[in-house]
């Protein structure tokens, strides 16, 4: 009987965690956000320079308070990063001058809103 009872209680207990953990995630999704994509000279991953620049751009965007980068990667031919900001507004006028400084208005692409399924609005840099 209790080889049944001990899985059970652990069945319940991990799925108490999970519950909790899922809540947090949706709250987190439901902040307003912007997302930056920057075009790379080819149709992969990023290279090692433009990593750099990324790199660079995420610490400008840091130092100058304008949100904290919550995600970034890249691949077919585009890299990408995700900043969470209290006015995604603001927070997408502040990174357009931060791509700007560094030559990339041309080839970025600056979108805000949130991930709560509405079309969120874009605007080329």
């Amino acid at each position: 009987m209790l080889w049944i009872l001990i899985p059970l209680v652990l069945f319940i207990v991990f799925g108490h965690f999970v519950r909790k953990k899922a809540g947090r995630l949706r709250a987190e999704e439901a902040r307003p956000h912007v997302r930056v994509s920057i075009q790379l000279a080819g149709k992969g991953m990023a290279m090692r320079a433009e990593l750099q620049l990324r790199n660079a751009i995420e610490d400008e965007i840091v130092k100058r308070g304008i949100g904290t980068v919550d995600d970034a990667g890249s691949g077919g031919g585009v890299m990408h990063l995700q900043v969470m900001a209290a006015d995604a507004e603001r927070a997408g006028a502040a990174i357009r001058e931060v791509l700007a400084e560094r030559g990339l208005s041309g080839r970025s692409t600056v979108t805000y809103g949130r991930n709560d399924c509405t079309t969120p609005e874009s605007e080329p840099t």
